[in-house]
């Protein structure tokens, strides 16, 4: 999955269709490599990536901002995850940012004015 989370960044980041299909993909192989699969009630990894993969599905889910290059930033962070990163449930911060939210579920606007990133948060 490597190759394609390269592609898809040198390309301008993941279309959302993929995203669903790549993150569905390095979740379950994280939930096996974990020996997470059963725990959450798998029998496989391919009954785990069907079912993640409605999870990301861009025609079920509300991404109202989805920013590409975020989404690549949260592939490329799930692959880099430990099993104790599963554990803690410390997924990479892209993965929620890269349909606009910040925090806890908050709708943001994020801006780099050349300084940083400065977000503001409205309530959805």
């Amino acid at each position: 999955m490597i190759i394609w989370t390269l592609l898809a960044f040198s390309c301008g980041g993941y279309p959302p269709e993929d995203f669903a299909l790549d993150m569905a993909a390095e979740t379950c192989a994280l939930y096996q490599s974990c020996d997470y699969l059963t725990t959450f009630g798998f029998a496989s990894v391919d009954d785990c990536a069907a079912t993640v993969q409605t999870s990301y599905d861009p025609t079920i889910i509300d991404c109202p901002t989805y920013d590409k290059n975020l989404a690549t930033d949260c592939i490329a962070g799930v692959q880099q995850m430990s099993c104790d990163d599963l554990y803690a449930s410390n997924w990479p911060q892209a993965c929620a940012e890269r349909c606009g939210y910040v925090g806890d579920g908050q709708l943001g606007d994020s801006t780099d004015s050349g300084g940083g990133t400065t977000t503001t948060t409205s309530s959805r």
